[in-house]
C-alpha cells in the first residue's frame, strides 16, 4: 500500500498477489475469469477500494473492474456507475 490520504485514490500500480486474490474474490461466478489485471489504484475507506484496469478473456480492449472489500473480508464488484469512478479520477 502507498502512502496515501483516506478517501484518496493511490496512482495505478503494478498488482500485487493480495490485489489478484481480492479480484479473484469478487469475481467469484462471474463469466468475467480469467482476467488479466494490468495495473490497480486503490483507495482506503470504511474499507478498500480497488480499481482494475485488466485484459478480459472477451474483449479486444483493457476493461476496468471496480471492487470494494468490506471491513470484516467480503469482497464483492462495486456496481457505482463508471461516471462516479471516472470522477475522481478526473477521467470524465
Amino acid at each position: 500500500m502507498t502512502n496515501q490520504k483516506v478517501g484518496g485514490w493511490s496512482t495505478f500500480r503494478k498488482v500485487t498477489k493480495s490485489d489478484r486474490e481480492a479480484l479473484d474474490k469478487a469475481l467469484g461466478r462471474i463469466d468475467l475469469t480469467p482476467v488479466e489485471p494490468l495495473m490497480v489504484a486503490e483507495q482506503i475507506v470504511s474499507g478498500q477500494n480497488y480499481l482494475f484496469v485488466c485484459n478480459g478473456k472477451n474483449a479486444d480492449f483493457p476493461v476496468m473492474i471496480a471492487v470494494y472489500a468490506e471491513p470484516g473480508g467480503q469482497v464483492k464488484v462495486d456496481t457505482k456507475e463508471p461516471g462516479q469512478i471516472f470522477e475522481q479520477f478526473n477521467l470524465k
